[in-house]
């Protein structure tokens, strides 16, 4: 069984991560996904997350929750902090043997993949799909050059054809401290208490 694996803070969770896995499970690019709720990011370690660990897990399990192929996990709480996804997916295939993952990210992070704790042994043992992110161009040649360095050929898969969304976070975090309300850029069922 083939398992997309989507990690992140979901600080909050919001309309374009609905959207991207409403993509994917209606065009079943895996059995099943993922969505990992990551305690602490090491690229992102700028200021503490606005929601709790326990409010971000239940924010995003309440967004996915039509979705029956997907599945919300705090796995990564079990392992040390900070979270590196190549131990996360290490650890994932241990306690899943019957179960091959493949990590999913957004073109932005694609740019920054070489700075990540191993990213060759990312490339050989997982794979990765990667989500368009808008303002982001990725040239046809950075791929080839990425799986080559690393000696991965074929290990990366770009969704070029997928919809993009400008909605962040970051965004949504700066409209709460301004007092503004930001349903309109979360989920369906999706409220900020």
């Amino acid at each position: 069984m083939l398992t997309g694996v989507f990690g992140g803070s979901f600080d909050p969770v919001h309309i374009g991560h609905y959207h991207m896995v409403e993509y994917l499970v209606e065009r079943r690019v895996f059995d099943r996904l993922l969505l990992l709720v990551s305690p602490l990011n090491p690229l992102k370690v700028k200021a503490p997350p606005m929601f709790t660990d326990a409010e971000r897990l239940a924010m995003t399990r309440e967004a996915m929750s039509r979705f029956s192929e997907v599945e919300v996990s705090d796995f990564e709480r079990t392992l040390p902090i900070p979270s590196y996804t190549y131990r996360t997916l290490t650890a994932l295939a241990e306690a899943y043997p019957g179960r091959r993952f493949r990590l999913i990210t957004g073109a932005d992070n694609l740019r920054d993949f070489r700075k990540w704790r191993n990213p060759g042994e990312i490339l050989r043992e997982f794979g990765l799909t990667v989500y368009p992110r808008p303002g982001v161009e990725i040239e046809s040649g950075f791929i080839t050059a990425l799986e080559e360095e690393y000696g991965a050929p074929g290990s990366v898969s770009y969704l070029a054809d997928a919809p993009l969304s400008d909605v962040s976070s970051t965004r949504i975090r700066a409209m709460l401290s301004r007092g503004e309300n930001p349903a309109p850029l979360l989920p369906p069922g999706v409220s900020l208490r």
